[in-house]
């Protein structure tokens, strides 16, 4: 279930467009610039992936209007390929050569100890971010070399989405070896007698 927060965060960017959009009486007369000309209102701000967005809602909600026959066609079927989407980058990934560096790097991080620790440990156990930030004491098996990330958690009170397990929604069980084990015993000595989770 979409938190209320989230939901807000998420509709703001259309608040502008919405009111225009949900009057009845100008579906069956609307046009395809129409909705281009409310479109390029978020375009020309920058904002390319939420005016694509919006887009693809504008058709659905024409598509939903044809098949319940308050409109013959679908304009908004003509804006494909109107806006263009914003180019994602991606990030190179780390050259297998340069693993020791990255290594003696973290090591010699004169930060917070349990954010070097942290960051060994993701690097060790190949985890999620939101599985490492929330996880419990008790989904750690010392003896049997294990982590088992559950599919939820339970909420932490005052901690925003702590209730984060795995990202497939089902126990996602880490194979621990002893290099990970070490860590985890050294971040256990640092914050381990706070309770369950694992302060950082």
């Amino acid at each position: 279930m979409v938190r209320n927060s989230r939901r807000e965060s998420a509709e703001q960017p259309y608040q502008p467009c919405i009111p225009w959009l949900l009057v009845n009486e100008t579906l069956p007369t609307s046009k395809p610039v129409t909705y281009f000309n409310q479109l390029r209102r978020l375009k020309s701000p920058g904002h390319l992936e939420i005016a694509a967005r919006l887009q693809q809602r504008i058709t659905a909600i024409m598509r939903y209007a044809v098949h319940n026959s308050i409109i013959d066609s679908n304009p908004a079927q003509d804006l494909a390929g109107a806006i263009a989407t914003a180019k994602r980058v991606h990030r190179p990934a780390l050259p297998f050569e340069r693993i020791t560096e990255l290594l003696s790097r973290i090591e010699s991080y004169r930060g917070r100890l349990l954010t070097r620790l942290a960051v060994k440990l993701t690097l060790l156990t190949f985890v999620r971010s939101s599985e490492m930030r929330f996880a419990r004491w008790s989904e750690i098996d010392f003896k049997n070399a294990l982590w088992t990330i559950p599919a939820e958690r339970e909420e932490l009170q005052g901690v925003k989405h702590s209730s984060r397990g795995s990202k497939m929604k089902t126990p996602h069980l880490v194979p621990l070896s002893k290099q990970a084990l070490a860590t985890l015993r050294e971040i256990q000595k640092l914050s381990g007698r706070s309770g369950n989770h694992l302060h950082w």
